[in-house]
C-alpha cells in the first residue's frame, strides 16, 4: 500500500511539471471571437481577441491576403523561449496585414520576449497621421535580461516613430539574441530599425541583415534629437548589420542638435557593419545625412566592405559627442565612398569630436576607396 501511494504521488508530481502543449490559433475575417480559434474551420475574427488572451509558446496565424484592424499587444504574462517561441505569422495565400489607427502600435510587447514574427505586414495610416511605432519591444523591469526576438519577412510602414524598435529604459535591463532580417521598413518618421538602452553595452547579440530600409523621412519637430535614420544600433554588445540596403532617409529632419545617418551605432561595443549599401540619405539641416557612422561611445567596432554613395553627409563618420563614454579601437577599412558629402561641411571620411578635450582613441582607417566630384553648395 505504501509503494502504491508513493507511485501515485510521484505520477501526480510528474504531471504537474510536464510542459504545456503549444496551441495553434487561427484568425480570419470569416471567423467569430466566440469560436475556439484552434482550427481553420473555427477561427477567431479580430486582433482584439488576441489581446484578451495569454499565450505560452503558442502559434497565432492570420489568414493571408486579408487586413485586420487594430494592433497586437502582449505583456509579461505572455511567455515564449527560443525553442518554444510565441509564433505569429500568416496562413493560406499571401501575407496578412495588421492595420492600425493613429494611436495604436502595430505590435507592442511590454516586459516580455520569446517571439518569432514572420510573413506579416504592419501598416499605419502614415507618419504624419500616426503617433506610435510599427513593431516595438520595450522593457523597463529592473535587473532583467529577456531573450529571443526574431522578426523576418515582414513589411512595416506608416508610423510616426520607429518601424521596428527594441529598447529598454531601466539601467542594466536589456534584451539578448535579437534578429531582424529580410524585412522592408519604409515611410516611417523617427527611424526604420533601432535599438536603444539607458546604459551602455546592455543588449547582447543583435543581428540585423538583408533588410531594405528607405523613405523614413524624419520628424520636423524641434523636440526630437535625431530622426530620419535608417538603422540605429544603440546600447548593444555584439551586433552585426550586413547585406542591408538603406536609402533616401532623413529629408524632413530639422532639429539643430543632430541629424540622421543611413546606418549608425552609438554607445555600443563589438559592432560590425559589412556588405551594406547606404545611399541618397539626406538631412533637413546642416547636420549629418551620411552613409555610416560609429558615434559616441563605440568601441572595438568595424565598418568594412560597404558601399556608400550620393549622401548629403559623410560616407563614413566617426564622432564623439558630449557626455559619451570613450570612443576607441575602431576600424574603417575596405569600403567605397562615391560622391558622398553632397551638402554641408563634410568629407567622404570624416572624424569629429564635440571638443578637443573629448578624445577618439585608437582609430584605424585604411584601404578605403573614394570617388568624388565637385558639387555646388558644399563647403
Amino acid at each position: 500500500m505504501k509503494n502504491f501511494k508513493r507511485n501515485i504521488l510521484s505520477a501526480i508530481c510528474m504531471w504537474l511539471y510536464l510542459p504545456l502543449h503549444a496551441t495553434t490559433y487561427y484568425v480570419s475575417p470569416a471567423g467569430k471571437n466566440s469560436n475556439s480559434g484552434t482550427s481553420i474551420n473555427s477561427p477567431w475574427q479580430t486582433t482584439s481577441k488576441i489581446n484578451t488572451k495569454n499565450f505560452n509558446g503558442d502559434t497565432i496565424l492570420f489568414q493571408g491576403g486579408f487586413t485586420f484592424s487594430g494592433g497586437l499587444s502582449f505583456t509579461q504574462s505572455d511567455v515564449g523561449t527560443s525553442t518554444k517561441p510565441i509564433f505569429i505569422s500568416s496562413y493560406g495565400t499571401g501575407r496578412a496585414t495588421i492595420s492600425t489607427d493613429s494611436l495604436t502600435h502595430g505590435f507592442y510587447a511590454y516586459n516580455t520576449a520569446g517571439f518569432k514574427i514572420t510573413n506579416l505586414n504592419f501598416k499605419g495610416p502614415g507618419s504624419t497621421k500616426n503617433d506610435r511605432s510599427g513593431i516595438i519591444f520595450y522593457l523597463d523591469k529592473a535587473a532583467t535580461t529577456l531573450s529571443y526576438i526574431n522578426i523576418s519577412y515582414s513589411d512595416v510602414s506608416g508610423y510616426k516613430y520607429s518601424g521596428i524598435s527594441v529598447g529598454s529604459w531601466n539601467n542594466a535591463s536589456g534584451y539578448r539574441d535579437v534578429t531582424i532580417k529580410n524585412c522592408t521598413v519604409h515611410d516611417n518618421g523617427l527611424e526604420g530599425i533601432s535599438t536603444y538602452a539607458q546604459a551602455y553595452y546592455i543588449h547582447q547579440n543583435v543581428y540585423i541583415g538583408y533588410n531594405k530600409v528607405y523613405d523614413n523621412m524624419g520628424i520636423p519637430d524641434k523636440a526630437i534629437g535625431n530622426s530620419g535614420s535608417g538603422i540605429v544600433v544603440g546600447g548593444v554588445k555584439n551586433a552585426t548589420v550586413e547585406y542591408c540596403s538603406v536609402y533616401n532617409n532623413g529629408a524632413l529632419h530639422t532639429n539643430a542638435n543632430g541629424g540622421p545617418v543611413g546606418i549608425w551605432a552609438y554607445e555600443s561595443s563589438n559592432v560590425i557593419f559589412q556588405y551594406n549599401e547606404s545611399h541618397h540619405n539626406k538631412t533637413g539641416n546642416s547636420k549629418d545625412g551620411g552613409g555610416f557612422d560609429l558615434d559616441g561611445g563605440c568601441i572595438n567596432s568595424i565598418i568594412q566592405y560597404n558601399y556608400s554613395h550620393d549622401n548629403y553627409g559623410a560616407g563614413y563618420l566617426v564622432a564623439q559627442y558630449s557626455g559619451a563614454p570613450v570612443s576607441k579601437n575602431n576600424i574603417i577599412r575596405y569600403n567605397i565612398s562615391e560622391n558622398d558629402a553632397r551638402k554641408n561641411d563634410y568629407g567622404a571620411i570624416h572624424i569629429w569630436s564635440y571638443t578637443s578635450s573629448i578624445y577618439i582613441q585608437g582609430l584605424d582607417i585604411y584601404n578605403n576607396t573614394i570617388y568624388i566630384t565637385s558639387v555646388s553648395g558644399a563647403t
